[in-house]
Formats: structure tokens, C-alpha cells, sequence
């Protein structure tokens, strides 16, 4: 598992008390762009992906339809109602099955939404 932060503070926090216990590399990186989201996806081939980016999961928009179903489960936060909508069209068109739904109640209007590819 590859574990991806903007925070270096967190990347040093998580290196020193969770890697060691856990097969997890964590990697000080911001996700500024599609072409960083791309970037990872090439280098890594992910399966599965956790996206909470602080409303940077926008970019996930820009790549493209064969990139972004590569990956075949999503955990996705969303900071809109317009950006979850958007997610949960793009997944139904390339084939995801919508595993759950949440409304975060301690922060709205964000969503968590649960995907897999059939």
C-alpha cells in the first residue's frame, strides 16, 4: 500500500509509528493536478484507491476514461454536491458498481462514495 500527503509532518508521523507494522510506504507528495493523479497511476498501478485531497479530487475529472478505470475500487470524499454528482455519473458510465453513499454529517455538503468496477 502507498500512502500519499502534502503534509511532510504527517509523512514523518506516519513513517515513524504505522509503516513498520504495516506493509504501507508513505510518500510526501501534493496532488496539485490531473497530471500528478496520472503520475502515480503509472507508477504505482493501483487497485484500489482512498482519495480524501481536501477538494483537489476534482482533478480526477481530467484524466481520462481508460487511466481512471484502471483502478477497481474507490473510496472518494467530495467537498460538493456538484463534484459528487459528477462522480457518481463518471462511475455509473464506466461501469462501477455504487458499493455506498455517506453523507458527512460533520461537514456538509461532503460525501464519501464507495465504488468497484464489475
Amino acid at each position: 500500500m502507498y500512502a500519499f500527503d502534502c503534509d511532510s509532518e504527517e509523512i514523518e508521523w506516519f513513517n515513524k509509528n504505522i509503516t513498520d507494522t504495516m506493509n504501507v510506504t508513505a510518500i510526501h507528495k501534493c496532488i496539485n493536478n490531473a497530471d500528478d493523479i496520472v503520475e502515480i497511476y503509472n507508477k504505482y498501478n493501483p487497485t484500489v484507491v482512498k482519495c480524501d485531497i481536501e477538494s483537489n479530487e476534482k482533478f480526477f475529472m481530467e484524466i481520462n476514461d481508460e487511466i481512471f478505470s484502471s483502478v477497481k475500487f474507490y473510496a472518494i470524499e467530495t467537498h460538493t454536491n456538484d463534484l459528487y454528482n459528477i462522480f457518481i455519473d463518471r462511475f455509473n458510465n464506466l461501469g462501477y458498481n455504487i458499493i455506498a453513499s455517506i453523507n458527512l454529517v460533520h461537514a456538509p455538503p461532503m460525501k464519501a462514495i464507495f465504488a468497484e468496477k464489475l
